[in-house]
């Protein structure tokens, strides 16, 4: 009987047992794929309804002469792009500093701002891509207008401008 082996306390060798760790692993790994696909979905959700209330703040501030409230709207950050025409600004400073000299400085005047949005694509949990038509009624009468392509990126739980193409259409 020296062949025999004897059970002892503790022996995890049951053959079972490896089947409930694999079904442990697998529910574990299923319930992270539904939270974060929750949790992703709830995100792209609540992103238009928030970019719209940038949109409408910017439009807001522009019209109340507050360029500052505008500006707001944008990442306050060096990596910021403005293109427009054939310029491109890089930083929110700069960004700040070209629509001062254009619409604020001497006689420039920043007029009657009013944002048209075509759609929000929210491409993940914190970046979108919003088409939309600008026009400004300036108080000399002229009444710019064009196309704008926003990329919006969500950082630390506010939704920001991080890249802005605007267009002026021809007259």
């Amino acid at each position: 009987m020296a062949d025999e082996v004897v059970p002892r306390a503790g022996n995890r060798s049951w053959p079972g047992c490896a089947f409930v760790v694999s079904l442990l692993v697998l529910l574990i790994v299923v319930l992270w794929v539904w939270f974060w696909f929750i949790r992703d979905r709830a995100a792209r959700m609540e992103a238009p309804p928030r970019i719209r209330a940038v949109l409408s703040s910017q439009e807001a501030a522009w019209n109340a002469k507050d360029l500052d409230g505008f500006m707001a709207g944008y990442s306050k950050s060096d990596d910021l792009k403005f293109l427009s025409g054939d310029d491109v600004t890089t930083g929110w400073q700069a960004t700040y500093d070209r629509y001062h000299a254009k619409y604020v400085a001497g006689d420039n005047k920043m007029g009657t701002l009013t944002f048209t949005v075509l759609d929000v694509d929210v491409v993940s949990s914190d970046a979108a891509i919003v088409r939309g038509r600008w026009a400004l009624v300036k108080p000399d009468g002229s009444k710019p207008h064009g196309l704008f392509t926003l990329l919006f990126r969500r950082i630390d739980g506010d939704w920001k401008i991080v890249s802005d193409h605007t267009s002026v259409a021809e007259r």
